[in-house]
């Protein structure tokens, strides 16, 4: 970072290179499946030749596929990236003759959102058949994606951190800039001002006191952050960013994954699909009731109201300086740890029912798996990096250390491990529901651990809520930042956070297609007795 190189100017070329290269492999997709189309239909109906020798169409994806889940968190997740591209066009274009950067980087929201918007569509097709060139089309589509995450992470880290190092040197209110870390705890850069200004006085005229980053830099990144946040939409757009950031990382996750798994489906026979998901299996449509699940609803909806409750709390009082954050801190932290401990009871009984339920050969779908396990290793950063703080601000604690620093990290280190217990317990029941159904009377009439996947369906609801208001909030990490400091922390929240709360909306979706399929009976087929 600290070089004389001019603030994304590498990096403003390589994004332009993904962005220009995925639009054109979307757009030469839909025009080789055009033109295949086409020539198919002076040939044959059938639709049906060679994988591997080049044969193309497009199907929409169905329910065997598991895509209703990839659509609804698509349309959800695209449409807070396009309202960011959006409000980024919109600062760039009120710049009234201010040149903050190349217009290289003032293309790149224009290039994201229409390449986000050609990509909310492409993901709702499945690519069944093509020539295994088209992999490489694929892999850059992933690649993309995983580059926007990563710009994120790296750029946003750095800049929080660079300006976090001008706050720390200067007057908080003297400083003139725009950008203001939004519930940034001010006891951080109040410590680290009184040790800049300790080891001044103690420096001798010699050697300069140690500086994390030079002089130039800092303002060269204080000058760029004033110049966008000239107007109205620049600052609109800065503020904003700490909530739809997550959405652009789920986005982004998704639309690699669901492009990762079609790339790995290139050339496989469509026969073998069909025959598949064209035979009779429990995946068929049914009437669906809410009986076998009033119990759970009613704890759920309480756990649901509860959440909400400290939510609008938490946004009322989070700028009071009045109000005491060691109340709000144990407020939050209450109500976590209640939910996770009910819904960690609730998912060890749900193991126990579901084993009631037989056994059935149901296929495993790759994308869910994916989008699973790469959201429960976020679950597992975030939350082990979070024990790790706990545990060694407890372990080196001395007796000048208040009483209330110390509950406060053992009730984060009580959150951080149910965390653990909890996600790992549900993540082992969504597994069995997935390949387990009922097909006795008996089963149909109990319907065995219907209870716990309702109430898991609402828990599971109010803590993505939880997450991505509370959670990510600076006033939630400030021991992680006392800790490991604001830039490595800043990247491991950044990494680890969207992920937690990715897992918490995807387990939603399979708990709810849980709830659809593993309690009815196909159409047309009778109970065993």
């Amino acid at each position: 970072m600290d070089t004389p190189v001019p603030l994304l100017s590498l990096q403003g070329v390589f994004l332009m290179y993904l962005y220009v290269g995925s639009i054109a492999v979307i757009i030469g997709i839909y025009i080789w499946v055009l033109v295949d189309s086409c020539g198919s239909l002076s040939r044959s109906g059938n639709g049906l030749g060679d994988a591997e020798l080049g044969g193309a169409s497009l199907t929409r994806l169905g329910a065997a596929a598991a895509a209703a889940a990839a659509r609804f968190d698509v349309s959800v997740f695209g449409l807070a990236t396009l309202v960011f591209n959006g409000l980024e066009m919109a600062m760039h274009s009120m710049m009234q003759g201010a040149e903050c950067l190349t217009d290289v980087v003032f293309v790149h929201p224009v290039l994201h959102g229409l390449f986000t918007f050609l990509q909310m569509h492409f993901l709702f097709v499945l690519v069944e058949r093509f020539g295994l060139a088209a992999r490489f089309g694929f892999t850059h589509l992933a690649a993309t994606n995983i580059a926007v995450w990563t710009r994120l992470v790296i750029w946003d880290s750095a800049q929080e951190w660079t300006y976090f190092v001008h706050l720390a040197q200067h007057e908080q209110g003297t400083s003139v800039s725009p950008l203001n870390l939004r519930g940034f705890p001010g006891s951080l850069t109040r410590q680290s001002r009184d040790l800049i200004e300790a080891s001044t006085t103690r420096a001798s005229s010699t050697f300069k006191p140690y500086q994390a980053v030079s002089s130039e830099q800092i303002s060269q990144v204080i000058a760029l952050q004033e110049c966008l946040n000239t107007n109205t939409l620049g600052q609109l757009w800065t503020s904003s960013m700490p909530f739809l950031y997550p959405f652009i990382v789920q986005f982004s996750l998704i639309a690699a994954a669901v492009t990762f798994v079609m790339g790995q489906n290139v050339g496989r026979n469509r026969l073998v699909k069909q025959k598949f998901h064209g035979s009779k299996d429990l995946s068929g449509h049914g009437r669906i009731g809410c009986d076998g699940s009033s119990k759970g609803l009613f704890l759920g909806i309480l756990c649901m109201v509860a959440g909400i409750v400290v939510i609008l709390i938490f946004l009322v009082v989070r700028e009071d300086e009045n109000f005491p954050s060691a109340t709000l801190s144990w407020l939050t932290c209450g109500t976590l740890i209640g939910i996770l401990t009910l819904s960690s009871l609730m998912t060890a009984s749900g193991l126990v029912q579901v084993r009631q339920i037989s056994v059935v050969t149901r296929a495993p779908v790759a994308l869910d798996n994916l989008l699973s396990n790469v959201s429960l290793f976020g679950v597992q950063l975030y939350s082990v990096f979070t024990v790790v703080v706990c545990g060694c601000s407890l372990a080196i604690s001395d007796d000048g250390e208040s009483e209330d620093a110390r509950a406060r990290h053992i009730m984060l280190l009580s959150t951080s491990i149910l965390q653990l217990v909890q996600c790992f317990a549900q993540s082992t029941l969504i597994a069995e529901t997935s390949r387990r159904s009922c097909i006795t009377r008996f089963q149909m009439l109990a319907k065995p651990g219907r209870q716990v996947i309702t109430f898991l369906l609402f828990s599971n609801a109010v803590l993505w809520a939880f997450d991505t208001v509370i959670t990510q909030n600076w006033l939630s990490q400030e021991l992680q930042l006392r800790f490991f400091g604001v830039l490595a922390w800043g990247v491991l929240s950044r990494i680890g956070l969207p992920l937690l709360i990715f897992y918490r909306f995807h387990s939603c979706v399979l708990l709810l297609e849980a709830w659809n399929k593993c309690y009815r009976m196909p159409r047309g087929e009778h109970p065993l007795n």
